[in-house]
């Protein structure tokens, strides 16, 4: 499948979804609505970490289906980081960012899922 998500760390405080080329935004949802069954279980504060692969092949409607995810989140996700090397991706969400900040959820963009774990482990220390 071209989207996959599992717990990344042993406290289950991560979750990583990692993307192949082609996907679609189906499968996207498909599998997050799995993933947050989960999620949903946690009593713990959640991140995620979302692995796009280099190079991207983006399906159409990125700012509304972004817009619609963010909404659909579980409450126990506090932080979310998109791990890519695109330029592209970075100036989309930081758009994002300025037009539905009020979802109160934190989106960062990082170069390498490490860099996702530090942003992302530290937001969660924050939240304790």
């Amino acid at each position: 499948m071209p989207v996959t998500s599992e717990w990344y760390d042993f406290d289950a405080r991560l979750v990583i979804v990692r993307f192949e080329n082609p996907w679609t935004w189906t499968e996207l949802i498909i599998n997050l609505e799995q993933g947050h069954s989960h999620i949903y279980a946690m009593k713990d504060k959640v991140g995620v970490i979302f692995h796009l692969p280099e190079p991207m092949i983006l399906p159409p409607n990125i700012l509304s289906q972004t817009r619609s995810l963010a909404y659909k989140t579980p409450g126990n996700v506090v932080c979310s980081a998109i791990v890519t090397q695109s330029r592209v991706i970075d100036s989309l969400i930081s758009i994002f960012n300025k037009l539905h900040g009020g979802t109160n959820k934190s989106l960062y963009v990082t170069r390498s899922v490490e860099e996702a774990v530090h942003v992302i482990s530290e937001h969660l220390a924050q939240q304790r």
